[in-house]
């Protein structure tokens, strides 16, 4: 059964490929953008990481597992916004990782003159080689989603309806349960490896 499910899974990751590629290169192009502003603005990058930093401040003080579950609950809800509000012409989503993808820009700047390369990378590619497709992925139903809904206005073939009970069931069965596996990861295993490659 798990086999069957997972040449579903490739089947439609196959379907949403042009889509998928789309968001990876905007994601990719705002990531490099914000890394670039950023360091042409150090004030901007500072306040903005130092914003972040405020927002999430209350989580040093929980116990781990709790991290964990704000961390799963946090990006879960994000995908499903990306995924369920693609339908208003994929605009959400698209903003969703433009943003995001600034904002990853700006922080790895920031961190990376404080801690160096090496400490930035152990602390985001653990989890962030799971995490980040999934958001991808995510956005990449959303904007299908759009797509659907435009090529129906102008009068093409479209099944909105199948699409969104495919991109759904996609999401509960896959991305919910990696994004999981990722919180595990950033909160438990993450640490971990920090301590042990740089003391």
């Amino acid at each position: 059964m798990r086999r069957t499910n997972t040449k579903e899974a490739i089947k439609y990751l196959n379907y949403l490929k042009g889509y998928i590629v789309f968001v990876s290169l905007m994601f990719t192009v705002s990531t490099l953008m914000g890394y670039w502003y950023s360091g042409l603005n150090p004030s901007f990058a500072n306040q903005t990481s130092a914003d972040i930093g405020e927002m999430f401040a209350f989580v040093e003080a929980l116990n781990p597992l709790a991290i964990m579950l704000i961390i799963f609950l946090n990006n879960s809800i994000k995908c499903l916004i990306a995924l369920l509000f693609g339908i208003g012409f994929g605009l959400i989503p698209l903003v969703f990782v433009t943003y995001n993808g600034f904002l990853i820009g700006t922080i790895f700047l920031v961190i990376g003159k404080l801690e160096g390369l090496l400490y930035v990378l152990i602390a985001i590619v653990p989890h962030g080689i799971i995490e980040l497709p999934m958001v991808l992925i995510s956005a990449a139903i959303g904007i299908q989603l759009g797509h659907d809904l435009l090529n129906t206005l102008v009068g093409k073939n479209a099944d909105i309806k199948k699409d969104f009970k495919k991109g759904t069931s996609f999401y509960l069965n896959w991305i919910l349960p990696l994004l999981f596996f990722s919180a595990v990861i950033e909160t438990f295993l993450t640490p971990l490896i920090i301590i042990m490659v740089l003391g």
